[in-house]
């Protein structure tokens, strides 16, 4: 029997990330849906991305890209230039995301459903970070395959309070539904995540994944009260770009092996944990799943 297939449907993003002290990374990937992708790969050999390529990306620019996830859902399409942003980092962690390219052609970036073929017609577990108007299409194709767990996470610019009526008609669509604890807020206008959480159960959504920052993340199911799982201590955190996405990826692949919220948690909060301690979405994947594997089994707190 195959293992399990991920992946993430998205866009690739270049990050030039500039530290307080004035040191630079430069020309690094990113992107929500591959932070998400390397979070699946911490706990699975079988992910992928499907997302569009511009013209001026290319593939030999990141050595051994084909060991961290499948390469057949990157589509080169018309765009000229890869959307690229600059990361400004403060010396108190904060993230200033500035653009470099136009966000408004992003969703340019991000496939049609027409792009869903081979095994990722028959995945276990969908991160879904796309243009919300390309949502309700997306589930449609999605949801011929019955086994698969769909996570919509929205974007950051959706998540304004004009925008409720749309987000919940979207998230009754979906499995599970992920803003971070910034844009639950932007949302509702309720501060208190446990509030945020049954709120959206009150207008039919089924189960919610709210990231919380360093504070880990809460999950919430069709019964029951909201519950918060802590994050995995990170003695040295490098950088919190990307953190809440790899969360994400490992979120799907644990409550696909596990079925348990609490469970799916602790293995997204792994996941963020290794985000954690470098720049950009990729890093390097030996030994990764073994220290995964130690983490899960001493999680503080875990029964």
């Amino acid at each position: 029997m195959s293992e399990d297939f991920f992946f993430s449907i998205g866009s690739l993003i270049i990050d030039d990330i500039v530290q307080a002290n004035g040191r630079t990374h430069m020309k690094t990937l990113g992107g929500g849906a591959t932070h998400a992708v390397m979070g699946m790969r911490v706990w699975a050999d079988q992910v992928g991305l499907l997302a569009r390529l511009a013209q001026d990306f290319e593939t030999a620019d990141f050595p051994a890209l084909e060991q961290y996830f499948d390469l057949s859902g990157l589509e080169k399409f018309q765009a000229t230039r890869t959307p690229r942003a600059w990361q400004l980092i403060a010396e108190d962690g904060f993230r200033n995301e500035i653009f470099q390219t136009s966000f408004a052609d992003l969703p340019s970036f991000v496939p049609e459903p027409a792009a869903l073929q081979g095994r990722y017609r028959t995945a276990r577990g969908v991160h879904l970070h796309a243009d919300p108007q390309k949502i309700e299409n997306w589930v449609r194709f999605l949801r011929e395959n019955p086994d698969l767990i769909i996570l919509w996470e929205p974007w950051d610019p959706f998540c304004q309070p004009e925008n409720l009526a749309e987000f919940y008609r979207l998230a009754r669509q979906v499995d599970i539904v992920s803003p971070n604890i910034n844009e639950s807020r932007q949302l509702t206008s309720i501060h208190e995540p446990e509030k945020i959480a049954l709120e959206w159960r009150r207008n039919g959504v089924r189960k919610s994944l709210i990231r919380l920052g360093a504070a880990g993340c809460q999950v919430c199911g069709e019964t029951g009260d909201p519950q918060t799982v802590a994050a995995y201590p990170v003695k040295k955190i490098v950088d919190v770009t990307g953190a809440g996405n790899a969360c994400c990826g490992g979120f799907i692949v644990g409550l696909a092996r596990t079925g348990s919220l609490l469970e799916a948690a602790r293995y997204g909060n792994i996941s963020a944990s290794f985000a954690l301690r470098q720049y950009g979405a990729l890093y390097p994947i030996k030994g990764v799943r073994k220290s995964a594997e130690w983490r899960l089994r001493r999680y503080p707190g875990r029964q």
